[in-house]
């Protein structure tokens, strides 16, 4: 759904949906999360990295679900890509810029953190294998995060690979990852425990899921 700012990726059984489109509507941005260059990604059908979900509309949960934090995506500085507050309130907004649109490869940048920087990502697919390339034009650190769904584990974890018991993620230009716990929702106000990986880096990183 090009004009709704969504890509599909798929190559045998691995199939991606991400995000290259504004935060939500302008007329109507209530319901927007800090989204922006995010992805999901399934294998066989069954989710593998999800966004963290919903699952409530108040409350101090309904700000972490709407943050960058929640996502899969690259987090300047520790702040939202956009401006959000309150339960449906959108100030500043971050603007995506769509560089490429292939059956594999999709490619976009955003200004969302402002003097922090430009946060640049590439998404690749190909035999089964799905790459990632961040890059942030300043030096400012960042951390890009990959949330895993509830069945998901983590079997070995160190600054170059991740192993699960899906898949292996393939990392080059970390300066140290991290696993911590979180949660994800599904539905309504129900949250089911997870692990969330952040891969700590400065101006370039890269990773391959495989």
């Amino acid at each position: 759904f090009p004009d709704a700012g969504y890509y599909c990726l798929r190559s045998g059984d691995v199939k991606v949906l991400l995000d290259a489109g504004a935060i939500a509507p302008d007329y109507m941005p209530g319901h927007g999360h800090c989204d922006g260059l995010s992805f999901e990604l399934s294998r066989q059908g069954h989710p593998v990295f999800v966004n963290s979900g919903t699952g409530m509309y108040q409350g101090a949960l309904r700000g972490y679900f709407r943050s960058t934090a929640a996502h899969n995506t690259v987090m300047i500085g520790d702040k939202n890509s956009s401006e959000v507050w309150g339960g449906f309130r959108v100030g500043r907004r971050a603007r995506v810029t769509l560089l490429k649109d292939s059956p594999n490869e999709v490619e976009a940048w955003h200004d969302g953190f402002g003097s922090l920087g430009r946060h640049r990502r590439k998404f690749t697919i190909d035999k089964d294998c799905f790459r990632i390339e961040d890059s942030v034009s300043t030096g400012v650190k960042a951390v890009s995060l990959i949330h895993l769904a509830p069945d998901v584990e983590i079997m070995s974890c160190s600054r170059t690979e991740i192993v699960t018991n899906i898949a292996a993620i393939r990392v080059a230009g970390a300066s140290s990852v991290e696993i911590v716990d979180d949660q994800v929702s599904f539905t309504y106000n129900r949250f089911h425990l997870s692990k969330t990986i952040r891969i700590h880096f400065v101006k370039r990183l890269s990773y391959t899921i495989g």
